[in-house]
């Protein structure tokens, strides 16, 4: 599997970005609002994990198990290596569908 065929598959989630993500309380006037607890800063890949659907958003043949082990298998620098390969291949993935709509 190339770096780029790995990028898209999610391969690049590292354990040492810790990611805040928010739950979204409504208030008594309707308004959303967003929280930050500490139960919800996690890595990308361990969020990946907690989804009820997870193998919808992984290519066929990938497990969350290959994924952990293609993490432990990798460098700090090769994961962030792949991350920059991500970000550029999300980016031109965008430009392509802003420039076709």
């Amino acid at each position: 599997m190339s770096k780029s065929s790995k990028a898209l598959v999610g391969m690049d989630v590292h354990k040492e970005s810790p990611c805040l993500f928010a739950e979204e309380i409504t208030d008594p006037k309707g308004k959303i609002r967003k929280r930050y607890p500490q139960r919800l800063v996690m890595t990308p890949f361990e969020k990946l994990a907690t989804l009820d659907n997870v193998h919808q958003f992984l290519r066929r043949g990938v497990t969350l198990e290959s994924l952990r082990r293609q993490a432990a298998r990798m460098s700090v620098m090769e994961r962030n290596a792949l991350w920059l390969r991500l970000a550029e291949l999300r980016s031109r993935l965008l430009r392509r569908a802003r420039s076709a709509g």
